[in-house]
């Protein structure tokens, strides 16, 4: 059975399904995918339109509650947590979905007078997309390991790990959108010019920058959300000038991606994690 909470800027949560002692939950619209706005042009001449480009439009969640016993108690819960015009964001959990979307509240309407009170809350989401509460993590270093258990060591020795150089590995994008991931290289020695690819959507971010034991960068790919920070000895800088011209910031489609971590200097000594942040339109 799906479950349906709200939680405020101040993490005040409330539960408005399954929670018929005080109120029951009649429908939940904007669920599904938002309208597109889609952009055309006349040409002059040609039947139809030409295609220019196209968007998605905020996302409006309307949430309509039958408010039952203790009318006036139950009622101001939900005014202590609801307010209009503040942030709010929605959970939303069936058998296959955890997600959530954040917005800011319209609208919070009900009548005193009515037989049976009935409340209507909006909900205006300016990024449309439900996001799954739990992210892809996935591991890119130079180095395998090759140790393994049973094992016995002959007399010219075993190897515990092998340099590959360059490293690929496959990142899930478990959406139905475009997203964006967080990056994280860490250094165990001097690294010159780290590079990462995601060779499917030729997408490739070069950073003109030298690292050193201890050093960690940090790229944000998400909309609205971009940036690049280094931290080293202590102190976090802002490197987003050190990206190079050549370098565009990098999507994940759905499905598979194959990203490739590669430096021009001391690739051997990095190792990379990507966090995938799944999107989804509908739920």
């Amino acid at each position: 059975m799906a479950i349906f909470k709200v939680e405020n800027e101040f993490n005040n949560m409330l539960q408005l399904s399954q929670n018929e002692d005080k109120w029951k939950l009649l429908s939940v619209t904007g669920l599904n995918q938002p309208p597109a706005n889609i952009i055309t042009s006349v040409v002059p001449g040609f039947d139809g339109a030409r295609f220019n480009s196209s968007r998605l439009e905020a996302r409006n969640i309307v949430i309509t509650l039958a408010i039952v016993d203790h009318t006036e108690t139950n009622r101001m819960i939900l005014n202590s947590v609801i307010y209009s015009k503040r942030y709010i964001k929605v959970y939303y959990k069936n058998n296959s979905l955890d997600v959530y979307i954040e917005g800011y509240v319209e609208s919070f309407e009900y009548n005193v007078f009515e037989q049976g009170i009935k409340a209507q809350i909006s909900i205006i989401c300016t990024n449309p997309y439900w996001i799954d509460k739990n992210s892809n993590m996935v591991i890119l270093t130079p180095s395998v390991d090759l140790f393994e258990f049973s094992f016995s060591i002959p007399s010219e020795g075993i190897p515990l790990g092998e340099l590959i150089g360059d490293y690929s590995n496959i990142v899930m994008n478990n959406g139905t959108v475009e997203t964006g991931a967080v990056i994280t290289i860490t250094s165990n020695y001097l690294i010159t010019n780290p590079i990462i690819t995601n060779t499917i959507t030729n997408q490739t971010m070069k950073l003109n920058t030298t690292l050193m034991a201890g050093d960690q960068i940090i790229i944000s790919t998400l909309r609205s959300k971009k940036f690049i920070k280094k931290y080293s000895n202590g102190q976090m800088y802002n490197i987003i000038n050190d990206l190079d011209a050549s370098s565009s910031w990098i999507n994940i489609r759905p499905g598979e991606n194959i990203f490739i971590l590669r430096a021009d200097h001391g690739s051997q000594f990095m190792q990379a994690s990507v966090a995938v942040q799944n999107l989804y339109g509908g739920v």
